[in-house]
């Protein structure tokens, strides 16, 4: 007989950490910027000069776009900071090999708190490969130097806080001090680790009502106990709070009020996206409750769910007390914030991205929960057979993703989505435009020309550096209007009806960056120009000569959006309704819900006399894209033709409050104010949009 020596759990823990440690080294020193990138270094390299320059250098809270004063950014200013002083040569190298390591020690304290709860090292291994198989977490790890720190931050001070715990009734200064590091190090990243101090207060609270509901406690040294740790964490949140706010310029400027108003910044985050969820564009403040439930439902592995669900049908089988208060206290890290940001309609956008701080409780609760179920099967051969073969099956799906598709992990979507064939018009697929770098290292090496224009539909400057060609931001649907000659295109923002039908991408697409088949960026290459030139004629009023140009661009492209709108412009300019409408027609299958298109139809019909025709084709537009502002201005004139004077200053009042800012909504509204009298106000309004013009136009 054969023996054969099997690894101990313990050498198998140590060696899932040790592949996570490797993959994550690995996979990070190749890995492409994020889109957040360049503007975090900027930021930091601002606070850096504040700081050194003890406030006299104030770029750091001039940020009324990025908004980015409102964040502490500490890592990001660390690893900056460092990156300086060592004069390395590659700054976003050192940035995400800093990065993987702390998303390792996130997998490490998050595999030590599942041994806490088990008293097993096959948990804290199960745990740990939970996380390597959680691709959504391990593309993050890989240039995510906001999310990931933050989730570190969390997940220590978890373990922290559980040890300070079984501690008790001894104060433990050593892991009380370290939990006032964790807390300091979250409210340094963003100032919703405040949430860590409300944990701390919470679990506290629980932990001594168990103890004396199991008899461990009496009723009075459990208040005692607890009115000496609340006045402690008095202490700990002073000086938690005063460390946090050392490398934050904007908290140092004052920090008893700065970061409360960042706090209530970041709850209702006035910066919306529109993205694509459940096959729609959506804006981000009109998500459904349920927006982050399904996503996480649809981007984790199964294996997560089913360690999940024995998690929460086993562990209540455990006869030892505190591992089932410390499950539960990880369900809660885990699931209030969930619940909250849902419940309270906070702004979130890009999956949970910005909730990536609640995915390694997560990992810890399913982490024990395949444990107990391997427990419950041991002995058992056929079904011990059978927990294996699941296991591997369930492996492999995310496996195989990591490996077929670098540096694309965080893409990843399991078979509740369809994998990326059934996400490709569902959802985003590249929202942090990772893919961009090689899209211009094919313009750089491979196209074998000198373009002197490159767009993009975002722009990441770090591309630029060294480069003979300039930047350009555009919209991929007005695209013809501006000149360039090669342009990036990442399928994010853009309307999933054209990737569905293959409207995308587009017919001059030289390159096309793929996962499992599916193009989430493509690389268009100029040709003729006619399509910009018909644009100038038609911005000088020169209608036929446009249209000549445009007609003759639109036969290289008939699928072309930009040409196409620019020509129904013309053909509109000109008094050629029919010639317009002719144009128009085609986007009943291109683009059906392009809104330019409709405002044409609809603008067409309210000079034709056809009001109620021309409202039905405005309110179209606003039930599609509420933000889309030019369909209000219309609709409240073609209100204004029926007489109804009222309900256009209604709409105007939706449009001013969409945008404060959008001076054809104050002109119209001024107009209609002096008709009826009211002078004073009207007028008042008019000078406004004078005075704020050109200083916000958009849709």
């Amino acid at each position: 007989m054969i023996l054969v020596n099997w690894p101990t759990p313990e050498t198998l823990y140590k060696s899932a950490l040790l592949l996570a440690l490797i993959v994550l080294i690995f996979t990070s020193w190749h890995a492409p910027m994020s889109g957040d990138e360049y503007v975090h270094v900027k930021q930091a390299e601002k606070n850096i000069s504040y700081i050194l320059s003890l406030g006299a250098h104030r770029e750091a809270l001039d940020t009324p776009i990025s908004r980015l004063k409102h964040y502490g950014q500490s890592f990001d200013t660390v690893t900056t900071f460092i990156a300086q002083t060592l004069d390395l040569r590659d700054i976003y190298r050192f940035r995400h090999v800093s990065n993987a390591i702390v998303a390792w020690l996130t997998i490490l304290f998050a595999s030590l708190i599942a041994g806490k709860i088990s008293k097993s090292k096959v948990a804290a291994c199960f745990t740990v490969i939970l996380f390597l198989v959680s691709l959504r977490f391990m593309g993050h790890a890989m240039n995510n130097l906001k999310d990931i720190p933050f989730a570190f931050a969390f997940t220590c001070s978890i373990y922290f806080m559980l040890r300070f715990l079984e501690k008790l009734p001894k104060i433990s200064w050593f892991y009380l001090a370290l939990l006032t590091m964790g807390l300091a190090f979250g409210i340094s990243i963003r100032i919703g680790g405040l949430l860590i101090f409300a944990y701390f207060l919470l679990f506290t609270g629980l932990y001594l009502y168990f103890q004396i509901i199991s008899g461990k406690l009496g009723p009075g040294e459990a208040t005692k106990l607890g009115l000496k740790i609340g006045l402690l964490s008095i202490s700990v949140f002073a000086l938690a709070y005063i460390c946090a706010m050392l490398l934050w310029p904007w908290a140092l400027e004052d920090p008893f009020k700065n970061p409360w108003i960042s706090l209530d910044l970041m709850h209702h985050y006035p910066t919306t996206v529109r993205q694509v969820f459940e096959g729609k564009l959506i804006w981000s403040d009109r998500f459904p409750w349920y927006y982050l439930f399904k996503y996480m439902l649809v981007t984790l592995p199964l294996l997560l769910f089913s360690g999940l669900v024995a998690g929460m049908m086993l562990i209540w089988k455990s006869k030892d007390g505190n591992g089932i208060l410390y499950f539960v206290f990880n369900l809660i890290a885990f699931g209030f914030p969930l619940f909250y940001a849902s419940v309270s309609g906070a702004n979130v956008y890009g999956g949970w991205r910005q909730m990536l701080f609640v995915f390694p409780p997560l990992a810890v609760v399913s982490g024990v929960g395949m444990w107990l179920l391997l427990e419950v099967v041991k002995g058992k051969k056929i079904w011990k057979s059978v927990f294996a073969i699941v296991f591997g099956i369930l492996l492999y799906g995310p496996i195989r993703f990591f490996v077929a598709n670098y540096p694309y992990q965080y893409i990843f979507f399991n078979q509740f989505a369809g994998g990326i064939k059934g996400a490709y018009v569902n959802y985003e697929l590249d929202y942090y435009f990772t893919s961009f770098k090689k899209a211009y290292e094919y313009i750089d090496q491979e196209s074998g020309d000198r373009p002197e224009i490159v767009a993009a539909n975002f722009i990441i400057q770090e591309y630029y550096k060294g480069k003979p060609y300039r930047a350009k931001l555009i919209d991929y649907y007005d695209r013809s209007s501006v000149d360039w000659d090669y342009a990036v295109i990442c399928k994010t923002f853009l309307e999933p009806h054209q990737a569905r039908h293959g409207y995308w991408p587009p017919l001059n697409t030289v390159y096309v960056e793929e996962i499992d088949g599916k193009p989430i960026l493509a690389v268009l290459k100029r040709g003729s120009k006619l399509d910009l030139e018909g644009k100038k004629d038609l911005d000088q009023g020169l209608y036929h000569a446009a249209i000549r140009k445009l007609e003759s661009a639109l036969a290289d492209d008939k699928n072309n959006e930009s040409v196409r709108l620019n020509l129904a412009r013309a053909y509109q300019a000109s008094g050629d309704y029919s010639g317009a409408q002719s144009v128009l027609d085609y986007f009943k299958k291109l683009y059906p819900t392009n809104e330019w298109a409709n405002e044409i139809r609809g603008e067409i019909e309210l000079k034709q006399g056809n009001v109620a025709k021309a409202i039905q084709f405005f309110e179209k537009n606003i039930d599609h894209n509420y933000k889309f502002l030019h369909s209000y201005i219309n609709l409240a004139k073609a209100m204004i033709s029926m007489d109804r004077k009222e309900d256009a200053i209604s709409q105007l009042k939706t449009c001013l409050r969409i945008n404060p800012f959008y001076t054809p909504a104050y002109k119209l509204y001024g107009k209609i104010l002096i008709e009826r009298g009211d002078v004073e106000l009207g007028e008042k309004m008019l000078r406004f949009s004078i005075d704020g013009e050109g200083k916000y136009g958009g849709k």
